[in-house]
């Protein structure tokens, strides 16, 4: 999959586009389980940060989204050190798709993703007004990304947690899960407005 940061859309020649349909989805977002973050070299240098007062998960790019469950455990394994933990988190999203391009919102360091914003009042429906709509509040929360191929599929249920075990050595990790206390309700507000939008202006072309 080829996505990148909605904020350098237009150093990718991104062309706005209608919105033809909306659903929830689902994205995977790893950091390290302890206050020490990230190491200061290496793999996930500069965007796993440094050491930390608490153990908030930070946002530091695109890098730590997956679109699989598998993708994210391999990037974990590749940047595993002796004592390190680490969290998946199933995080659900906003997924708006055109024609050809499609924009994923999502946010985390929060139990109710998107609920803390207002609904939609535009009256032109785009990937660009919806971009602009979710602009971040404040770091470490909301992410938006676009992509040229839209693999990403509506969300299975339920959303988990996954939390690394290592055995030393060179053993691969060993994950258990559990239910994540995340609330879907905000995420599931917007794509229930916009569907039905886009519903009753198909309504009024028959």
């Amino acid at each position: 999959m080829t996505w990148f940061p909605f904020e350098e859309r237009r150093e990718h020649r991104f062309r706005d586009e209608a919105v033809l349909s909306c659903y929830l989805g689902k994205v995977f977002h790893f950091c390290e389980a302890r206050n020490v973050w990230g190491p200061k070299d290496g793999l996930f240098s500069g965007f796993l940060g440094g050491r930390g007062a608490n153990r908030q998960n930070t946002y530091p790019g695109f890098e730590a989204l997956s679109a699989d469950l598998a993708t994210a455990k391999e990037k974990v394994g590749e940047g595993r050190k002796k004592g390190s933990q680490w969290t998946i988190s199933e995080v659900p999203v906003l997924l708006i798709s055109g024609a050809r391009r499609s924009v994923l919102v999502g946010e985390i360091n929060t139990k109710e993703p998107l609920a803390e914003f207002p609904r939609l009042t535009r009256k032109r429906l785009s990937l660009e007004v919806f971009g602009q709509h979710f602009e971040p509040r404040r770091t470490n929360s909301v992410f938006r990304i676009t992509w040229t191929a839209a693999r990403l599929r509506p969300a299975s249920l339920p959303f988990l947690l996954h939390h690394s075990r290592s055995y030393g050595g060179r053993y691969c990790f060993s994950w258990s899960a559990e239910l994540s206390e995340q609330d879907i309700g905000g995420v599931l507000r917007f794509v229930n407005r916009i569907t039905d939008r886009l519903h009753r202006e198909e309504v009024k072309r028959i």
